[in-house]
């Protein structure tokens, strides 16, 4: 009988004891139209406890996120980032395994998981509008690869980046963008020596974007992925390389595809790219292909694993990804060789991979996103120009008959997905090159509009452009752009997406700078039914819609800085310069002295100014909300405020003489 209770008394704790697992997210994994100013919400199967170890990468603004972390001691974690997403942004988390169930007993997960989804783009027309090209002020060249849009100095314009490979040169090109859709003459900065590889992410966890190319380094005589780390203001100092591996070949491997993720979910993102060695004469100089991989330590140092013998050699047409195809929380790495074998090694949570793939023939794969909306990765591919999308089995492999989607009219040179109308759906962008009958060539980059569950509309040519594509919001207001590097012309082309007929308009912001409790007034078109406004990113409380054309807000403490933006449901629009945070000297100058009396009041308050003049003054309730405005005629050096109908309780009493303003809290009795 002992012996029964003792068992039955344990039977609890080991219940107690069981280690937490992720049962559901919000954003769903892989979701392509994520709401931009949500948090991420994380379901357990039990009370947890590690919401501040969360991590979140944007791929556009700033690396990883800052925000506020939530719900230990329940079995839900919640991580409101501070700032909005950007348009179209891929976003990874990181759960890691110090996330634990609560209480002594509680245990980690069983390893961390990292998961991806897609920030909404805003409602547009999908059709694009040409800017003036940028030239290529140091002459043409076809050393030039990977466009890519991110905002490097953290100003909330996207910015333009390109390699330049050319053996004079060693740089990537930075074209500060103004965030109107224009860019300035590119900047150059070093990472690696004749880079024609190039990703942004950001590897020491401290917000700002860095950068990581990979190419040939004369000094060692050895291709590296190199990485430079960004100070947030488009600066980038040389941090580390990883070399490729020594010795079996004359080139000493060509590396390619450097790719940034967080493979074994500890927070800290890894690097992986490709090693391409094709053998010299001589014994022991066997042509391979791996995959070589470093794990970071979030300081911006890799430590290198034993590499990953991929099964195929030779650089033609090989390309990788890393993505979680099977939803366990784990990146997978899948790969198309040269001898057009599709094929995928499922991770194991740790930066390594299954010995043996899971391989799907007779399919090329160009893209890799949820095109059916399950959740699931699917791939999109090109035979015979018809554009087929396979659908994913959720155990890394892919269906051998895809379904058509569209048929393309002549072969193309890249493809790119992006919600170009705001529909929660991605569609395809496409640009091509082909021979005149008569001579010369056709250049030309199309769009393929998405109608729902992978139904594609045949586009119309939006542009003479032709070579990679890259998309992003580059004026600011919500809409996915896109900007196409000419690989024929040595130009880049950027064309602006259209916004709908009735997206917000903003013309002005009064004032331009100031602090906590700043009356901001804020002057557009279309501005009825306004959701968020946002300063820098950050979205404030509380807003008064006033009317069509005006908006105001208090700035709140702490005081946000950057670019003020008003969205709608029809769309976005942002201010052309930034809102600044106001020195001491500047909010000196424009303070304008007054006293209320009585404070507290009941019917009137009297408020004394140092000189004549009309008075503007407005009264805002405790929730932020601008409930009445008045203005008194000049000559005014003492004024009286009526404040019947007012309902009791604190107000913040904003008041303007001139070009002076003065901010009071008033209670009424």
């Amino acid at each position: 009988m002992k012996h029964a209770i003792l068992v039955w008394s344990l039977l609890p704790l080991t219940t107690l004891a069981q280690a937490p697992t992720l049962t559901a997210t919000t954003p769903a994994r892989n979701a392509v139209a994520a709401p931009r100013l949500s948090p991420v919400t994380l379901t357990f199967s039990g009370p947890v406890t590690g919401a501040a170890d969360l991590r979140v990468h944007g791929s556009q603004w700033r690396g990883q996120r800052s925000g506020t972390a939530s719900g230990d001691g329940t079995s839900t974690l919640r991580f409101q980032p501070r700032q909005a997403f950007a348009p179209g942004e891929q976003v990874n988390v990181t759960v890691p395994a110090t996330v634990r169930g609560s209480g002594s007993s509680g245990l980690p997960l069983a390893s961390g998981q990292v998961l991806a989804f897609q920030a909404a783009s805003g409602p547009a027309t999908g059709t694009f509008q040409p800017r003036p090209i940028i030239g290529d002020i140091y002459g043409s060249s076809t050393g030039y690869y990977d466009p890519q849009l991110v905002d490097v100095n953290n100003d909330g314009k996207l910015d333009f980046l390109q390699t330049d490979a050319v053996s004079s040169q060693n740089r990537v090109l930075i074209y500060l963008g103004d965030g109107q859709g224009g860019f300035a003459s590119p900047l150059s900065t070093y990472v690696g020596s004749e880079p024609f590889s190039l990703a942004a992410a950001d590897f020491n966890n401290d917000g700002n974007l860095d950068l990581m190319t990979s190419g040939w380094n004369g000094a060692v005589g050895r291709y590296v992925t190199a990485i430079a780390l960004g100070n947030g203001q488009g600066q980038f100092t040389p941090r580390t390389t990883l070399p490729t591996s020594q010795g079996l070949s004359t080139s000493n491997g060509l590396a390619q595809s450097p790719r940034a993720a967080d493979l074994n979910g500890d927070g800290y993102l890894d690097v992986a790219f490709l090693e391409h060695a094709p053998g010299a004469s001589g014994p022991g100089t066997t042509a391979h292909t791996s995959l070589l991989v470093g794990m970071g330590d979030g300081q911006g140092n890799f430590t290198r694993l034993p590499d990953r013998p991929l099964p195929w050699a030779g650089t033609g047409g090989a390309r990788f990804r890393l993505a979680d195809l099977n939803n366990d929380g784990r990146l997978d790495l899948l790969y198309h060789d040269p001898n057009n074998q599709f094929g995928a090694y499922l991770g194991n949570g740790q930066g390594g991979f299954a010995a043996t793939p899971v391989v799907t023939p007779g399919i090329i794969p160009q893209l890799l996103v949820d095109f059916t909306g399950d959740g699931v990765l699917d791939a999109l591919s090109i035979s015979n120009l018809d554009a087929r999308i396979h659908a994913g089995n959720g155990q890394g492999g892919f269906a051998t008959t895809g379904t058509l989607a569209f048929t393309l009219p002549r072969a193309v040179h890249s493809l790119t997905t992006g919600d170009v109308d705001g529909d929660g759906d991605l569609d395809v962008l496409t640009s091509a090159q082909v021979p005149n009958p008569g001579g010369g060539f056709t250049r030309e980059a199309r769009v393929w509009m998405n109608g729902g569950s992978a139904t594609f509309t045949a586009g119309v040519v939006t542009t003479a452009a032709y070579g990679p594509i890259t998309t992003g919001d580059v004026n600011n207001d919500g809409t996915l752009d896109m900007v196409i590097l000419d690989t024929y012309s040595g130009y880049i082309s950027v064309q602006l997406n259209a916004p709908l007929a009735t997206a917000p308009t903003m013309s002005s912001f009064s004032p331009t700078a100031g602090g906590a409790s700043s009356l901001v007034t804020v002057t557009g078109t279309n501005f009825t039914g306004a959701t968020a406004v946002l300063v820098g990113g950050v979205p404030i409380t509380t807003f008064t819609v006033v009317n069509a054309t005006t908006i105001t807000f208090l700035m709140p403490a702490p005081t946000p800085a950057g670019l003020i933006t008003v969205m709608t449901p029809t769309g976005q629009a942002s201010s052309n310069r930034p809102f600044l945070l106001a020195t001491a000297t500047r909010a000196s100058a424009n303070a304008l002295p007054v006293q209320l009396f009585p404070n507290p009041a009941s019917s009137e308050v009297r408020v004394l100014l140092p000189a004549s003049g009309s008075l503007q003054a407005a009264f805002y309730n405790a929730l932020g909300q601008c409930v009445r405005t008045t203005t008194q005629p000049a000559p005014v050096a003492e004024a009286r405020l009526d404040l019947h109908g007012l309902a009791p309780g604190l107000y913040t009493l904003r008041l303007q003489q001139g070009g002076r303003t003065a901010t009071q809290q008033l209670v009424v009795e």
